[in-house]
């Protein structure tokens, strides 16, 4: 339920690594192959990603130049 509810973040990368692969299918394919997307980004919740990055900053923030 929660998964649903926070738009299945877990399944964002492959997504974006095979994004002809419908919505539904993920689930399998997560699962099916869960040591290779568990190597990257992979948080057991938000507040583990707060406490690792809230007063951190993860990337330099590029202005625009005028």
């Amino acid at each position: 339920m929660l998964a649903f509810l926070f738009l299945n973040n877990n399944y964002h990368d492959i997504h974006h690594k095979n994004p002809e692969i419908a919505w539904y299918k993920l689930p399998r394919i997560f699962d099916n192959d869960r040591n290779i997307y568990e190597r990257g980004y992979f948080y057991k919740n938000y507040k583990e990603i707060f406490k690792k990055y809230f007063l951190l900053i993860k990337e330099p923030i590029i202005y625009p130049k005028r």
